[in-house]
């Protein structure tokens, strides 16, 4: 890039010379553009000359080139005004959430301002913009956001022509057939309740016109047991798109439809996940198999629900069903329990797939705020409460000795505080690794627990 003067420089850019003092004065009070580049001094001079109307001064070469590569920048940004119109936002919601990431700095999980974010000198400062191409990394940042905010979990909304019960983690269609799932709810800039759907193809979005498919969905009797204890499982925003697994996250979610089951929406970082707490249920394989069916659409809208359960609709015996299937249907439940769970594959000509938990409830009083610091954590970290008030029992044997164990549970909210401390503090000083949970830092405090008392009873 060449050196040119005022009068080429802004005809280049398709400015006025007016315009171009405005923008050199936002470079020197608002902006660090390559402040490794260039040095206030010359900012000044230009300005100096536009001002005494010396319009043949010499710009310098290093002054040019950041112009035009912010000029080129430029193109590349929206405004997030537009992205808030085109996507029907509440305004009020996007500015919450930009407030965050702005308080936030991009950490502790959050956008990075440099990553999504930018400003530019021929933008207007009065307004927050986008890299085009990252609008719809932005939005499904958002979208995470505010399925997060939302705590409706079922909703009636017009679906072809009539009013449809949908579901969080439902799977539904927009009219061009492309599939995903419902991870909330919220209302749109028209005022009206919209599902909050993640498609298959990676994108989040409102949802204005949706479809359920099938449009009548198989549904199931309540399965017969009498273990009511209840166990949560834990469902990731990846694992809702996961097309391996679609099938199976469809088959546990019509089956235990049927019971008491509750959703949470849990935040982790950038993304979310949904605990599912339920009680114990039995999958009936022989509901799912396709070809105890006879009309081929029944046989393909089944397969399509629930995945390759008879070679997408063609009827296959039994035996070769139960041996792939089943199977890895079994280790899905147990890889996203949260408690230990019990699943086992009965065999016979009615094979099973029973799940249930030995785990018991344990009526306990505790102050409110004890209550909300150990759930706090465990949302955190990705684990139940009663995993995590275990693992807060386990850690106090750290500090206290048996004699002391009638306490300890008194002292847990305090010990609890402290060891998030050292947590944020280990997370925060080790950048390179995978961040550390809770669990991960008590298990290395037990261990090196257990390695000192060795060491002590070997040096004795």
């Amino acid at each position: 890039m060449q050196s040119k003067n005022l009068l080429i420089l802004a005809r280049e850019l398709n400015i006025s010379v007016i315009r171009l003092r405005s923008i050199l004065l936002y470079m020197l009070n608002d902006l660090n553009v390559a402040a490794d580049k260039l040095s206030t001094r010359d900012i000044y001079d230009v300005i100096k000359s536009i001002d005494r109307k010396n319009y043949y001064y010499t710009v310098p070469e290093d002054l040019c080139s950041i112009l035009f590569e912010q000029k080129a920048e430029s193109k590349s940004l929206i405004p997030i005004d537009q992205v808030v119109e085109e996507n029907k936002i509440v305004p009020y919601t996007m500015r919450e959430f930009i407030n965050e990431q702005k308080v936030s700095g991009g950490g502790d999980g959050r956008l990075s301002n440099n990553d999504i974010f930018r400003k530019n000198i021929f933008s207007d400062p009065k307004k927050v913009y986008v890299v085009k191409r990252r609008v719809n990394v932005f939005l499904n940042y958002f979208f995470i956001y505010l399925s997060e905010k939302s705590k409706r979990q079922i909703a009636s909304l017009p679906s072809d022509g009539e009013l449809t019960t949908f579901k969080l983690l439902d799977d539904v269609q927009n009219k061009t057939s492309t599939r995903g799932r419902i991870i909330g709810f919220a209302r749109n800039a028209d005022k009206k309740l919209t599902p909050i759907v993640a498609f298959l193809n990676g994108k989040i979005s409102f949802l204005s016109e949706i479809f359920s498919w099938p449009k009548k969905k198989v549904e199931f009797p309540k399965s017969k047991t009498n273990n009511g204890k209840q166990m949560n499982f834990s469902i990731s925003l990846e694992d809702c798109l996961n097309k391996n697994t679609y099938g199976y996250l469809n088959i546990f979610l019509a089956v235990v439809e049927k019971h008491n089951v509750d959703f949470e929406v849990v935040r982790t970082g950038k993304t979310i996940s949904f605990m599912v707490t339920t009680n114990a249920f039995v999958i009936n394989l022989n509901d799912f198999l396709t070809s105890n069916l006879t009309s081929k659409s029944a046989k393909r809208e089944r397969a399509y629900q629930f995945g390759n359960i008879g070679k997408a609709g063609e009827g296959v015996e039994k035996t070769k069903y139960l041996e792939f299937v089943p199977q890895e249907m079994v280790g899905f439940l147990k890889s996203h329990c949260l408690e230990k769970a019990t699943v086992f594959l009965t065999s016979g000509d009615n094979p099973q797939i029973k799940c249930y938990t030995d785990y018991v409830m344990l009526p306990l009083m505790f102050p409110k705020e004890m209550r909300d610091a150990v759930v706090r954590l465990a949302n955190t970290n990705g684990i139940s409460t009663s995993r995590m008030f275990m693992t807060a029992f386990q850690a106090s044997q750290i500090f206290l000795n048996e004699t002391d164990l009638n306490i300890a549970m008194g002292k847990m909210y305090q010990m609890m505080s402290a060891l998030d401390t050292v947590l944020t503090q280990e997370n925060k000083s080790n950048k390179t690794s995978k961040p550390k949970t809770m669990v991960d830092l008590i298990e290395d405090i037990l261990h090196s627990k257990k390695s000192t008392q060795q060491a002590n009873l070997e040096s004795e």
